[in-house]
């Protein structure tokens, strides 16, 4: 009768039902088991940064920048040459990224943050801070160069960048350091971008750095991070 339809329908949804529980808990057990395996990789997918930064000292700190004291660090340098996709692939191959280092030491050396594009369109990845030197690199148009130990004046964003809005918030903060005080040189600039390509593009980190010349008198302390 209506009843037994009933009944045998109530068993095939129940079956049915079971089969799409059992897969979904069998998905989501292979997520989370990737998760676990490539936690690295995916926190990067989110904005997290996983590789050394360089340290600094805050020296001062408005609304919308503040200002760093970076120690001497080394970086190596390639000019872009009107293709920034070529001057990365000449310093991830010093560094060793894509199989043996180019370097005369064969000297793999760790990936850090951020890659740093100047005004001088030259592109530089910064050496960890634990190197004193540098081993020569093996490829034309690399070379290593050294960071003095220098000031700047930082602002910081997240999300997607181009050279037209880093060149806008570039504008930005040199009108807000002149404003505190701040003097800064305009024609020493930078753009540092944090995060790999993989990272969706709202929690990228990305920031424009300005030259710093001299500060205003200040009793703010500073502080190392």
């Amino acid at each position: 009768g209506l009843g037994d339809v009933y009944k045998r329908q109530a068993k095939t949804f129940d079956k049915k039902t079971q089969s799409n529980n059992s897969r979904n808990s069998l998905l989501i057990t292979c997520f989370l088991t990737y998760s676990l395996q490539h936690s690295e990789r995916m926190g990067s997918v989110f904005g997290k940064i996983g590789v050394e930064t360089p340290p600094y000292t805050t020296l001062f700190t408005a609304p919308t920048y503040e200002v760093r004291e970076f120690p001497r660090l080394l970086a190596i340098e390639a000019n872009d040459d009107g293709s920034q996709n070529r001057a990365f692939g000449r310093l991830a191959g010093y560094i060793g990224v894509m199989g043996a280092a180019q370097n005369e030491a064969g000297q793999s050396i760790a990936m850090t943050a951020p890659v740093v594009n100047t005004q001088s369109k030259r592109m530089q990845f910064i050496l960890p801070a634990n190197m004193q030197s540098a081993p020569p690199p093996l490829t034309d148009g690399v070379k290593v160069v050294e960071r003095p130990s220098s000031q700047w004046a930082v602002a910081t964003w997240n999300g997607g960048w181009s050279e037209s809005d880093a060149a806008k918030r570039r504008a930005e903060l040199v009108a807000a350091a002149t404003a505190d005080g701040v003097v800064v040189d305009e024609s020493d600039w930078e753009v540092h971008r944090f995060n790999p390509p993989w990272t969706l593009p709202r929690f990228r980190t990305n920031a424009v750095a300005v030259k710093v010349l001299s500060l205003p008198e200040s009793d703010a302390a500073a502080t190392t991070r």
